[in-house]
């Protein structure tokens, strides 16, 4: 039974016993002794449930098994002198946040949500995952993009190279992509560049994205065999706003390493422009309240207008429609 009424300051000021021939002999401590003790005694804590609130979860290590080895090639590129070098180097470069003010603003899409229960519903997904053969077959169809590769690469990219039909999403990890806050900065460098209003009702294709950063990517000083340095990477990732700390420095870097082609250049843009086409999606759904539609619906309407379209003239996305499910099986 612990006593409540335990009090640390009376126990400083009693004196220390000493046995001597089987007695007893009390012993006044000194004032700096009884302080020790009473400070040492005020640190220690009787509560079993107090649990340090930086402290991790084991949870997190069994569920992301490539935390562990993640956070190892953290902790080695610590120790590399060259990104010591590029982190000392990036840091001196200003990096004041004016494109927040100077670039146009993206609208935010305020039913993410929306759109996002519209999908899962569509699809009448088990266990609480959509596919991203689904997603792929969809923004095909809604001519988001002109081809299926274009958007099986963004997937990819998104999930380090797994095969589509591997790949799947629950509602929180998309809406998590969609309130990211780099995406957006990435999408006001690349509204900027194209001259155009993002709220428009209009659907902007993908492909016109890409054009932007093809074209960021041309004005870097590149080798014979078509690589840039990941010095000049990190230059250009900064002025679009994909790059804000060292951490994320350390992040490209794990991708990138000394030297990138375009398919690494591109690759760091995957989650923006996936988020960009669920922002469409949003434009749909926007359309379809004004008529009172629901969000699945529109959708689906607007998705059976774009094929009957492309029967009637070309068959480009019946096409794409097609090669979809090749990455089904």
């Amino acid at each position: 039974m612990i006593n409540m009424n335990f009090n640390p300051q009376r126990l400083a000021n009693k004196k220390s016993a000493t046995p001597v021939n089987g007695k007893y002999k009390y012993m006044r401590l000194s004032p700096n002794k009884e302080d020790r003790i009473t400070k040492s005694v005020r640190n220690i804590s009787l509560s079993p449930l107090r649990h340090s609130s930086s402290r991790k979860s084991s949870n997190d290590t069994i569920i992301n098994l490539r935390a562990v080895s993640s956070e190892l090639n953290t902790l080695n590129i610590f120790q590399d002198t060259e990104i010591q070098r590029l982190n000392s180097m990036l840091s001196d470069q200003p990096r004041a946040k004016s494109y927040q003010k100077i670039l146009p603003k993206v609208e935010k899409t305020k039913n993410y949500h929306e759109v996002i229960e519209a999908l899962f519903s569509m699809y009448n997904c088990e266990k609480g995952r959509i596919g991203a053969v689904n997603l792929t077959q969809l923004f095909v169809s809604l001519e988001f993009c002109e081809d299926c590769d274009t958007i099986v690469e963004i997937f990819r990219n998104i999930s380090e190279g797994q095969p589509l039909n591997m790949i799947s999403y629950s509602k929180q990890e998309l809406i998590k992509l969609c309130e990211d806050s780099k995406t957006d900065n990435v999408l006001r460098s690349i509204f900027k560049e194209l001259k155009i209003i993002p709220a428009l009702e209009k659907i902007i294709n993908v492909h016109s994205l890409i054009e932007v950063i093809k074209k960021w990517w041309n004005h870097l000083e590149k080798s014979p065999n078509g690589y840039a340095s990941f010095e000049d990477i990190c230059k250009c990732y900064t002025e679009i706003g994909i790059i804000e700390n060292a951490s994320d420095k350390k992040r490209i870097f794990l991708r990138i390493n000394q030297y990138g082609n375009y398919k690494q250049f591109i690759s760091v843009f995957a989650k923006t422009l996936l988020k960009h086409m669920i922002s469409e999606l949003g434009k749909v759904v926007e359309k379809g309240n004004k008529i009172c539609l629901p969000a699945k619906i529109a959708i689906s309407t607007q998705r059976r207008k774009v094929i009957l379209k492309s029967l009637e003239g070309n068959t480009k996305v019946v096409d794409a429609i097609i090669e979809c499910n090749l990455y089904n099986k």
